[in-house]
């Protein structure tokens, strides 16, 4: 596991969702489009915390998914985890 940092961060996030997503590797990543919409649920949300947390070390709630709306959200969030990670309350 490397050290998180902001500049590869969207990188990490998109290497992870891209399969979920089933998206091919030229095809645009919808950063700002619904995370619901994209299909992902709950169980997806749970998996995809735990990859997060596996290659970058910062933790956040599986419920973190639901309430980030977009990528772009839970990018913003990891990219400001990497930068200050001290613990936050999530509402």
């Amino acid at each position: 596991m490397s050290e998180p940092n902001v500049a590869n961060i969207r990188a990490l996030l998109e290497e992870l969702v891209r399969p979920i997503l089933k998206l091919e590797p030229s095809a645009p990543l919808p950063w700002d489009q619904d995370l619901e919409s994209l299909g992902i649920d709950s169980l997806t949300a749970v998996d995809l915390v735990d990859e997060v947390a596996t290659h970058t070390g910062i933790s956040m709630p599986a419920t973190a998914l639901l309430e980030l709306k977009t990528l772009g959200d839970v990018a913003a969030f990891l990219e400001k985890e990497a930068v200050d990670p001290s613990p936050r309350l999530i509402i």
